[in-house]
Protein backbone atom coordinates (compact mmCIF):
# COMPACT_ATOMS: atom_id res chain seq x y z
CA UNK A 1 0.00 0.00 0.00
CA UNK A 2 1.03 3.44 -0.69
CA UNK A 3 1.89 5.40 2.32
CA UNK A 4 -0.28 8.22 3.48
CA UNK A 5 2.57 10.69 3.17
CA UNK A 6 3.14 9.85 -0.45
CA UNK A 7 -0.58 10.18 -1.17
CA UNK A 8 -0.60 13.54 0.60
CA UNK A 9 2.32 14.80 -1.54
CA UNK A 10 0.62 13.63 -4.73
CA UNK A 11 -2.62 15.31 -3.67
CA UNK A 12 -0.77 18.53 -2.86
CA UNK A 13 0.99 18.56 -6.27
CA UNK A 14 -2.36 17.95 -7.98
CA UNK A 15 -3.96 20.86 -6.13
CA UNK A 16 -1.06 23.21 -7.00
CA UNK A 17 -1.13 22.08 -10.65
CA UNK A 18 -4.88 22.63 -10.92
CA UNK A 19 -4.57 25.94 -9.09
CA UNK A 20 -1.73 27.01 -11.40
CA UNK A 21 -3.88 26.45 -14.45
CA UNK A 22 -6.57 28.50 -12.85
CA UNK A 23 -4.18 31.47 -12.48
CA UNK A 24 -2.56 31.32 -15.95
CA UNK A 25 -2.50 34.56 -18.06
CA UNK A 26 -3.75 34.68 -21.64
CA UNK A 27 -1.35 35.87 -24.33
CA UNK A 28 -1.81 36.94 -27.90
CA UNK A 29 0.58 38.27 -30.56
CA UNK A 30 0.59 39.90 -33.98
CA UNK A 31 3.33 39.64 -36.59
CA UNK A 32 4.48 42.37 -38.95
CA UNK A 33 6.15 41.31 -42.18
CA UNK A 34 8.07 44.16 -43.84
CA UNK A 35 10.60 45.11 -46.44
CA UNK A 36 12.70 48.21 -47.10
CA UNK A 37 14.57 49.51 -50.11
CA UNK A 38 16.63 52.61 -50.64
CA UNK A 39 15.81 55.09 -53.38
CA UNK A 40 18.20 56.28 -56.04
CA UNK A 41 19.42 59.32 -57.91
CA UNK A 42 19.87 58.86 -61.64
CA UNK A 43 21.19 62.03 -63.25
CA UNK A 44 21.65 62.39 -66.98
CA UNK A 45 21.54 64.98 -69.72
CA UNK A 46 18.20 65.63 -71.40
CA UNK A 47 19.33 68.08 -74.10
CA UNK A 48 22.26 70.28 -75.09
CA UNK A 49 23.12 73.34 -77.14
CA UNK A 50 26.16 75.44 -77.97
CA UNK A 51 27.01 79.08 -78.53
CA UNK A 52 29.38 81.26 -80.54
CA UNK A 53 31.81 83.95 -79.49
CA UNK A 54 33.56 86.43 -81.75
CA UNK A 55 35.25 83.55 -83.56
CA UNK A 56 34.80 80.75 -81.05
CA UNK A 57 32.36 77.92 -81.54
CA UNK A 58 31.14 75.68 -78.72
CA UNK A 59 29.18 72.61 -79.65
CA UNK A 60 28.11 69.37 -78.04
CA UNK A 61 29.77 66.53 -79.93
CA UNK A 62 28.25 63.62 -77.98
CA UNK A 63 25.24 63.26 -75.71
CA UNK A 64 24.04 59.96 -74.26
CA UNK A 65 22.59 59.40 -70.80
CA UNK A 66 24.99 60.71 -68.18
CA UNK A 67 27.80 61.52 -70.64
CA UNK A 68 28.20 64.64 -72.76
CA UNK A 69 31.23 65.86 -74.72
CA UNK A 70 31.74 69.29 -76.16
CA UNK A 71 34.28 71.12 -78.22
CA UNK A 72 35.38 74.75 -78.00
CA UNK A 73 37.28 75.82 -81.12
CA UNK A 74 38.75 78.98 -82.63
CA UNK A 75 39.03 80.88 -79.36
CA UNK A 76 40.81 84.21 -79.65
CA UNK A 77 42.17 86.43 -76.85
CA UNK A 78 39.20 87.75 -74.84
CA UNK A 79 36.74 85.39 -76.57
CA UNK A 80 34.41 82.83 -74.97
CA UNK A 81 31.60 80.43 -75.79
CA UNK A 82 29.32 78.15 -73.78
CA UNK A 83 27.44 74.88 -73.86
CA UNK A 84 24.05 74.54 -72.22
CA UNK A 85 22.96 71.19 -70.82
CA UNK A 86 19.60 70.15 -69.45
CA UNK A 87 20.13 67.90 -66.42
CA UNK A 88 17.39 65.36 -65.67
CA UNK A 89 16.88 63.12 -62.64
CA UNK A 90 15.26 59.80 -63.55
CA UNK A 91 15.78 58.44 -60.03
CA UNK A 92 13.22 57.99 -57.29
CA UNK A 93 14.71 60.60 -54.92
CA UNK A 94 15.03 64.36 -55.49
CA UNK A 95 18.51 65.87 -55.57
CA UNK A 96 18.58 68.50 -52.85
CA UNK A 97 22.01 69.91 -53.73
CA UNK A 98 24.31 70.02 -56.72
CA UNK A 99 28.04 70.48 -57.13
CA UNK A 100 30.55 70.45 -59.95
CA UNK A 101 34.24 69.62 -59.95
CA UNK A 102 37.05 68.90 -62.34
CA UNK A 103 37.79 65.19 -62.26
CA UNK A 104 40.58 65.47 -64.83
CA UNK A 105 42.53 68.26 -66.52
CA UNK A 106 45.47 68.31 -68.89
CA UNK A 107 46.99 71.32 -70.56
CA UNK A 108 46.76 74.95 -69.56
CA UNK A 109 43.87 75.55 -67.15
CA UNK A 110 43.58 79.02 -65.60
CA UNK A 111 43.10 78.48 -61.88
CA UNK A 112 43.03 82.11 -60.75
CA UNK A 113 42.15 85.51 -62.17
CA UNK A 114 44.56 87.53 -64.25
CA UNK A 115 46.37 84.55 -65.77
CA UNK A 116 47.28 84.36 -69.45
CA UNK A 117 48.39 81.53 -71.74
CA UNK A 118 45.69 79.31 -70.29
CA UNK A 119 41.98 78.68 -70.80
CA UNK A 120 39.39 79.37 -68.13
CA UNK A 121 36.41 77.07 -67.54
CA UNK A 122 33.47 78.30 -65.45
CA UNK A 123 29.89 77.21 -64.87
CA UNK A 124 26.74 78.74 -63.46
CA UNK A 125 26.37 76.74 -60.24
CA UNK A 126 28.01 79.15 -57.84
CA UNK A 127 31.38 80.84 -57.35
CA UNK A 128 34.50 80.11 -59.36
CA UNK A 129 36.89 78.33 -59.55
CA UNK A 130 34.90 75.28 -60.56
CA UNK A 131 36.46 72.78 -58.14
CA UNK A 132 35.36 74.69 -55.02
CA UNK A 133 31.71 75.04 -55.93
CA UNK A 134 28.95 73.51 -53.91
CA UNK A 135 25.41 74.78 -54.02
CA UNK A 136 23.80 73.49 -50.84
CA UNK A 137 20.49 75.09 -51.71
CA UNK A 138 20.02 72.78 -54.69
CA UNK A 139 20.05 75.27 -57.59
CA UNK A 140 18.69 77.96 -55.36
CA UNK A 141 16.10 76.22 -53.24
CA UNK A 142 14.50 73.99 -55.84
CA UNK A 143 16.74 70.95 -56.29
CA UNK A 144 16.10 68.44 -59.06
CA UNK A 145 12.86 66.57 -58.62
CA UNK A 146 12.58 62.80 -58.93
CA UNK A 147 11.02 60.73 -61.70
CA UNK A 148 12.06 62.90 -64.64
CA UNK A 149 12.55 66.19 -62.81
CA UNK A 150 14.72 68.78 -64.57
CA UNK A 151 17.43 70.99 -63.10
CA UNK A 152 15.86 74.46 -62.80
CA UNK A 153 17.13 76.50 -65.73
CA UNK A 154 20.16 74.89 -67.38
CA UNK A 155 23.66 73.84 -66.49
CA UNK A 156 25.98 76.13 -68.47
CA UNK A 157 29.73 75.61 -68.94
CA UNK A 158 31.75 78.48 -70.45
CA UNK A 159 35.28 78.39 -71.89
CA UNK A 160 37.16 81.70 -72.05
CA UNK A 161 40.57 82.63 -73.45
CA UNK A 162 42.00 85.55 -71.44
CA UNK A 163 43.23 88.63 -73.31
CA UNK A 164 46.97 88.43 -73.93
CA UNK A 165 47.02 84.65 -74.38
CA UNK A 166 49.34 83.36 -77.09
CA UNK A 167 48.39 80.98 -79.89
CA UNK A 168 48.35 77.21 -79.51
CA UNK A 169 47.01 76.97 -75.95
CA UNK A 170 45.20 73.66 -75.39
CA UNK A 171 43.15 72.23 -72.56
CA UNK A 172 41.41 68.93 -71.91
CA UNK A 173 39.11 68.37 -68.94
CA UNK A 174 36.28 66.33 -67.44
CA UNK A 175 33.69 67.96 -65.22
CA UNK A 176 31.53 65.85 -62.94
CA UNK A 177 28.12 67.29 -62.11
CA UNK A 178 26.88 65.65 -58.90
CA UNK A 179 23.43 65.68 -57.35
CA UNK A 180 23.10 64.71 -53.69
CA UNK A 181 20.38 63.81 -51.23
CA UNK A 182 20.59 62.86 -47.55
CA UNK A 183 23.38 63.27 -45.06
Amino acid sequence: MVSRTLLGVIAMVAVVAVGGIGFAAYTSSATLYGSATSGDLSLGFAYAGGSSGTYAQCSVTYLSGAVASFSATDLSPGDSCSVTLGVINNGTLPATSESSAFTYTSGNLCNSGGQINCLQVTDNLNVNPLNTEYNTGGAGSYGIGADGGLFPGNYIVTVTEPAGTTQGVALGFYITFTGSVGT
